[in-house]
């Protein structure tokens, strides 16, 4: 690893914009490793950086590198649950990008988020008895989500928007019903025990 994207694993770890901007248009790798081992991207993922996420992948980020676990970047953003950083993950052209299994596959797991819920996924996936912790984040200037903690992992709410992201980005024609029911789920409420709170 360069001492250029050295700086730049720890700018997103940051989530400092400005300076991955920066860094970026100096010739720092937007594919480089953290000291994980893993893409960058991964780090602005995880974090919920979207303005970081898009930074990196207009730079040249990879949202579908394979990673070690068999996930990707793009992947681990749909099962975070953030619209706004699926969005800046998404990259151009994902339904030429991508083949016909893989968007299915993507689907697939935005689809099992949404119908099971993020707690209730969360609590399954972890097998942690304890309590599952909720928040309300903000993510941009309007939009409000509800964010659970479980197990050291955390997920937000916004499942239906990706699903409906995705639908929208593969030209799948969602009957409006549907579309409308998820409107509906997604109107936003303050959890017990938590307050807006931004990225």
């Amino acid at each position: 690893m360069t001492e250029r994207d050295a700086a730049l694993a720890a700018a997103v770890r940051a989530a400092d914009a400005e300076r991955v901007r920066d860094l970026l248009d100096a010739g720092a790798c937007p594919d480089s490793a953290a000291e994980d081992g893993l893409p960058v991207l991964c780090g602005a993922v995880e974090t919920y950086a979207y303005g970081v996420a898009e930074l990196l992948v207009e730079a040249g980020a990879d949202p579908d590198r394979r990673l070690p676990d068999g996930t990707t970047p793009l992947l681990r953003a749909i099962e975070g649950g953030s619209p706004a950083v699926f969005e800046a993950v998404l990259g151009s052209e994902p339904r030429l990008r991508l083949a016909p299994e893989r968007r299915e596959e993507l689907l697939e797991v935005a689809r099992g988020w949404y119908e099971e819920g993020g707690a209730g996924r969360l609590r399954r996936l972890t097998r942690d008895p304890g309590p599952v912790r909720a928040q309300a984040v903000r993510e941009g200037e309007s939009n409000t989500l509800s964010e659970y903690s479980l197990g050291g992992r955390r997920v937000r709410d916004g499942h239906g928007g990706i699903l409906t992201g995705l639908e929208w980005a593969f030209r799948i024609l969602t009957p409006p019903a549907e579309l409308v029911a998820r409107a509906v789920r997604a109107t936003p409420s303050t959890p017990t025990g938590g307050r807006p709170s931004g990225p």
